[in-house]
């Protein structure tokens, strides 16, 4: 779901002239092994993807070769749990907070950047979809390990994704997390 939420997403999103930024700096320690575990969406770019989507969760499953499963769930508008999987691969050779995003439903690899993360609290992420010269599309989320976030967290990281990755505030909404069941973590 994260994968076709990043294309479709990001296909509703802001469109830019040129091709994608210089990827985001790796944040310093960064060690993408602690990353795994299941993540809450806070907030989110808007788009018609996730439009409706409300108990966003993403899980990150890490595999013996340092590769990562994923499952994506939240609940339709209409009540129906939407589930997705697949996979999150490294990039050899390329930044330690880059992962390779690719899903059962869209087949292609969407870089997905952690651009801030404590690994226990939140995490912020970023991504780009370029076909150059024509446009690129960046969208990008907030994550807790909690279905909440404190304000000034959540501030921190908003003003962050627009500051340094320009990301439109106007752009950004809260997922709703309330009333919510969650699958179990695999």
């Amino acid at each position: 779901m994260i994968s076709t939420l990043i294309l479709v997403a990001a296909l509703a999103g802001s469109a830019y002239s040129a091709s994608c930024p210089t990827p985001p700096p790796v944040p310093a320690g960064f060690d993408i092994t602690k990353f795994g575990g299941r993540w809450f969406e806070v907030v989110r770019t808007s788009g018609f993807t996730e439009n409706g989507l409300r108990c966003v969760t993403a899980d990150f499953i890490l595999r013996s070769d340092g590769d990562f499963n994923t499952t994506n769930s939240a609940i339709r508008k209409n009540g129906e749990a939407a589930i997705e999987h697949g996979t999150a691969k490294r990039v050899k050779g390329g930044p330690a907070d880059e992962l390779k995003m690719v899903s059962s439903t869209i087949p292609l690899p969407i870089a997905f950047y952690i651009v801030d993360t404590d690994y226990d609290t939140y995490a912020a992420a970023y991504t780009c979809i370029g076909v150059p010269p024509l446009f690129t599309y960046e969208t990008a989320w907030v994550f807790s390990r909690k279905n909440t976030l404190d304000d000034a967290t959540t501030k921190r990281l908003t003003d962050l994704l627009t500051s340094k990755y320009g990301i439109y505030e106007s752009s950004l909404e809260v997922t709703n997390q309330t009333d919510c069941t969650y699958t179990p973590f695999p």
